[in-house]
């Protein structure tokens, strides 16, 4: 009994055993599953009906599939939608079309581990194409049986001094080189450069992707070779955890591509075969993701680069918080689309993206609104209502249609999120208002921040009257809940309320006709103000009903003397004795809502308002000379404040040493300069206006009197060489004793714009050049603004070269003919011409060319992966110095952590053998400028209060003081910093030391006397990118004008053109 009893079990056993191994048997030999997607529908109608006898292959239903896609695009706001319906696919084949359905791309992805394993363009009718994509599909199938495969992912491309022009010949390089790569049965492809596709393919399979052990990254890094043509190739094959496994060159890979790249794909794929086995993940997935973090907090990256490094992380690492946080502020940016329904459509994905997020951490403590998000949101609106006022003026009726259409939907989805944002930013500690237990102080600045930048800075409305409405009924609960407090326990004592409302935003053009409405139909706030007890109530709300009157008859300027008399009387009804300070009243009458609907809407100087409280108290104007500069400044450089200064021109003059030796002096004529030279190009102008800087005759007289000790001349480029265009300086060089311009049209963007060169000749006369400057219209900025850092101009006897980022001209004199050839320089910093060949700095670069823009060096580049010197690895490089013989000297700067300061070094370049270092090293907490004169090597350390002058000992490389100017009083920095500081931007200090006088550019033009410094003149300029001595002359240039002032010892004028 007890035999049969174990016979019976020991075949039951077996039987269990067979079953086991007959159903893995069966479902080894399952058909792979396939889902078939994209369009033209007749070639997915063909190659399904083609694969449906392939028994190795199941097709997922066509219907089901299209109901799928069908409510994904109704949902239309989350990729992650896509498939959800059918997680459990083997193999994603996606088609995409173009021209109309004849051709297109047909990409088959490995479902498991979102891999690609075929990638075939395709051509023609669907019935000549689908047995290509079968056969195609037929290879992915066998790839997907592999239990080895080489699973590689070309991290990245890295592009060194390539000529944007070739983008897309290296395009469509890399894309034959993928596909070549697809055609080995033993390759599977997933490049890190479309991370995007990456991050909807996980979503659509719900796997979470990470690098197998297996894998291999490719690092591709191309740099142009002698020629401009020529690109060579460095390919870094690494594992997971960075080493290096295999390395290879291929030089000039576009002459014959397709031989190129099948040399390099038998060479990489044998190298790859023929590395040990693998050896275990040397890096594992959560690893490499905070690698990927932390590359895409690099500010250098671009907003598209940085989105694909945040996607690799969260990839890697999907349920890391902070990872998909920065995925949400990294998306933004997409959102900007300006008068397009995919700004809107983007809009929303990210609002899923958000509400994705807080789902997922719900505990979490991030806002689930970044402030990037609410940015690029808020620039959304403004830039739509923009395009949208524009095409009404342009009487688009179209267009108009369409974007008032696009408003709507915006605003509806705008007052969808707002309620979501609201509750999202009281969750932030900095917005704590709890007002139940009585309101304090730092509970009230947290309100105010929170309607700060809910209403103006983020600004997530489109209707600008219910903006206002709720703003202002918020504000209203804020001022109902201090009026408790203070009936608790009286605080308040301010009469009127300084700040009471953000006056320069809602005056702005776009607002200020919404506000007017308001004010006019308000029956809550204002009457909440008049009747409320709070201290400063009925003053600020009569200074509200006085701006609505003001605001309502602008068309009646004369009527403002009048409304301002009318409130002066009524304040001194509410607060007798108000006007007893006075300088309490001179600020707020020049700094708050009138001083902007004076200069705005009145076209009056921003003090007018304090003019008419002067005539209504009979206030005599005693004389205070830095009182009428300052009204001169803040009436932006009118005509009548310039003429009240006129007869006070001589005492100006007695300010020289006071200039040299005190920021108030020396800022208050700098800002009297920008008023004048500077703010009119600020100045709202309607679109396609053209703006030409012209100085009224009070500004002309009061510039020749204030600079009458140093006999000035001046004027514009145009007046001077008798042109009919208005012209620019965009640059200017040392030509021998001559001085070189390079000169563009001036207004704004000209249909046929014109480039010329000119010279300063040592008598002062201005002559154009006979040279044709052949630059890509594209290429050159016109306009009344400075951009003297966009192009760069060097010379010699025999040649004229210009250049810009990505194109240079080599003119020949003798002859003048010109050659152009196009480079690639970002942030161009310095241009030099030596021993006939082309020296060109960048931020991060520096390469070499001969005159014919070929023998190609690249001496350093922080793009490159392989790093062959220091300053490939980093550092900010500029002023470039030829000092002869084939060497040059540069300024390399280092950022230093938790400091603005950076350590700055002199590098020199030796032609000779072809080498770099760094020769000199400066103390930090200094700025430097690096720069020649005559033969000279000068270095100039700008501190806070003086500045010192060095010359370079280009032999021993020892600095000797040669200059020392006064020293300043307490540093305050200028109102307006164009460039800055009294640094020159990316060109070197502009000066001249000419024996015992120093004239200086920057910001602070001035001529000093360093023998006897108090006996300098004053010479108020604006500001001047370049400083050249001509003749006797010194010379001083800006965009859009030239100064001429006399040396010290000379008696040469200019010669100006009639």
């Amino acid at each position: 009994m007890l035999t049969n009893r174990k016979t019976s079990l020991l075949l039951l056993l077996l039987l269990s055993t067979a079953l086991f191994f007959l159903t893995e048997v069966t479902l080894s030999a399952a058909p792979l599953r396939l889902a078939l997607l994209g369009e033209p529908k007749e070639l997915l109608d063909l190659l399904s009906v083609e694969l449906s006898q392939n028994t190795a292959v199941q097709l997922l239903e066509r219907t089901a599939i299209e109901q799928v896609l069908q409510e994904h695009r109704l949902a239309a706001s989350n990729v992650e939608q896509l498939l959800r319906l059918f997680p459990y696919t083997d193999l994603l084949a996606v088609f995409s079309q173009e021209w109309g359905g004849k051709s297109g791309r047909m990409l088959v992805i490995n479902a498991r581990n979102s891999h690609r394993l075929a990638d075939l363009p395709w051509t023609g009718p669907a019935t000549e194409t689908s047995a290509e994509c079968a056969r195609a599909i037929d290879l992915a199938l066998h790839k997907l049986q592999d239990e080895a495969p080489l699973c590689l992912a070309i991290a990245l491309m890295r592009k060194v001094a390539i000529d944007p022009h070739q983008d897309k010949a290296l395009t469509d390089w890399k894309a034959a080189f993928e596909r070549k790569l697809l055609e080995h049965p033993e390759i599977q492809l997933l490049e890190r450069e479309h991370l995007g596709m990456v991050t909807d393919e996980r979503s659509l399979t719900r796997q979470s992707f990470a690098l197998t052990s297996s894998a291999r990254l490719l690092m591709l890094e191309c740099e142009t070779g002698e020629s401009n043509a020529a690109i060579n190739l460095k390919l870094f094959c690494t594992d997971t955890g960075g080493q290096v496994l295999l390395r290879l060159q291929q030089s000039d890979i576009l002459r014959q591509p397709a031989e190129a790249i099948t040399q390099l794909v038998d060479k990489l794929v044998s190298g790859l075969l023929a590395l040990p086995p693998v050896s275990p993940i040397a890096k594992g997935a959560e690893e490499e993701a905070e690698t990927f973090y932390q590359s895409c907090l690099n500010n250098a990256l671009s907003r598209e680069d940085a989105l694909q490094k945040i996607q690799a992380a969260v990839a890697l690492a999907p349920n890391h918080e902070t990872y998909r946080h920065a995925e949400i502020s990294a998306s933004a940016f997409q959102v900007y689309q300006i008068g397009k329904p995919e700004g809107l459509q983007e809009a929303r994905r990210l609002l899923a993206l958000i509400r994705k997020f807080q789902s997922d951490f719900p505990r979490t403590t991030l806002p689930y609104f970044p402030d990037q998000a609410l940015r690029d949101l808020s620039h959304l609106s403004h830039a739509t209502i923009f395009r949208l006022e524009e095409s009404r003026v342009r009487y688009d009726d179209k267009k108009t249609l369409f974007l008032e259409q696009l408003v709507r939907e915006l605003e509806e989805f705008y007052a969808e999120i707002r309620p979501l944002v609201r509750q999202d930013m009281r969750r932030n500690p900095a917005y704590a208002y709890e007002p139940a237990d009585g309101v304090s102080a730092a509970e009230q600045k947290n309100y105010r921040q929170y309607l700060q930048n809910f209403y103006f800075s983020y600004q997530l409305y489109l209707d600008r009257d219910l903006w206002l409405q709720e703003y202002f009924s918020d504000y209203q609960l804020l001022l109902q809940h201090i009026e408790q407090e203070n009936r608790r326990k009286p605080y308040l004592n301010h009469k009127y309320l300084e700040g009471f409302l953000p006056y320069h935003q809602l005056l702005r053009d776009n607002n200020c006709a919404a506000f007017k409405r308001f004010l006019a139909q308000d029956r809550t706030f204002l009457p909440f103000l008049e009747n409320s007890s709070l201290p400063f109530g009925r003053a600020n709300a009569l200074e509200l009903r006085t701006v609505l009157e003001l605001l309502q008859n602008i068309p009646r300027p004369s009527k403002m003397p009048e409304i301002l008399r009318a409130f002066f009387t009524a304040m001194e009804e509410i607060w007798p004795g108000c006007f007893e300070d006075y300088q309490y009243w001179r600020r707020i009458l020049t700094s708050g809502c009138f001083s902007i609907i004076c200069r705005k809407y009145y076209r009056q100087p921003e003090n007018q308002a304090l003019n008419c409280l002067d005539e209504y108290l009979e206030r005599s104007s005693a004389v205070d000379l830095l009182t009428l500069l300052k009204d001169a400044c803040i009436s932006n450089g009118d005509d009548q404040a310039i003429a009240a200064l006129l007869p006070y021109a001589t005492q100006i003059q007695t300010l020289n040493y006071r200039y040299l030796t005190e920021y108030k002096i020396a800022n208050t004529l700098r800002e009297l300069a920008f008023a004048i030279w500077e703010q009119p190009f600020f100045a709202n102008r309607p679109p396609g206006e053209r703006f030409i800087l012209k100085l009224s005759a009070p500004q002309q007289e009061l510039l020749q009197a204030v600079n009458r000790s140093c006999d000035m001349q001046s004027g514009r480029f145009e007046d001077a060489l008798q042109h009919a265009s208005p012209l620019i300086c965009c640059h200017a060089a040392q030509d021998g004793e001559e001085v070189l311009l390079f000169l563009g049209q001036g207004g704004s963007y000209p249909h046929t714009p014109k480039t010329h060169l000119a010279s300063i000749s040592p008598n002062g006369q201005m002559k154009l050049l006979p040279y044709a400057v052949p630059f890509d219209e594209r290429s050159v900025w016109y306009g009344e603004d400075d951009r003297y850092d966009m192009h760069g101009l060097e010379c010699d006897e025999q040649h004229i070269v210009l250049c810009n980022h990505c194109e240079a001209v080599v003119i020949e004199r003798a002859t003048g003919q010109a050659r152009k050839f196009r480079h690639l320089v970002f942030g161009l910093t310095g241009l030099k011409l030596q021993d006939n060949r082309i020296y060109l700095l960048g931020d991060d670069t520096f390469q070499s060319l001969d005159l014919r823009g070929e023998n190609r060096k690249i001496h350093f580049s922080q793009q490159r992966l392989d790093k062959l010197n220091a300053l490939d690895k980093g550092g900010r490089a500029c002023d470039l110095t030829a000092i002869g013989g084939g060497r040059l000297l540069f300024k390399v700067t280092h950022k230093l952590p938790k400091t603005v300061w950076g350590q700055e070094e002199i590098w020199l370049y030796d032609s000779a053998d072809d080498t770099l270092r760094r020769i000199l090293e400066l103390p930090t907490r200094k700025n430097y400028s690096l720069t020649s004169a005559r033969g000279q090597v000068l270095l100039v350390e700008a501190q806070k209060q003086r500045s010192i002058i060095y010359a370079l000992d280009d032999k021993d490389w020892q600095l000797q003081t040669i200059a020392t100017p006064p020293t300043k009083d307490k540093w305050r920095p200028a109102s307006h910093q164009l460039n800055g500081g009294d640094g020159n931007g990316p060109l070197a200090y502009p000066l001249v030391l000419d024996g015992e006088y120093l004239w200086c550019g920057g910001l602070y033009p001035a001529a000093i006397n360093l023998a006897e410094p108090e006996k300098s003149p004053l010479l108020w300029l604006p500001t001047c990118k370049a400083v050249f001595k001509v003749g006797s002359r010194i010379f001083f240039l800006r965009h859009n004008y030239w100064f001429s002032v006399q040396g010290k010892d000379g008696t040469a004028a200019v010669s100006r053109l009639e």
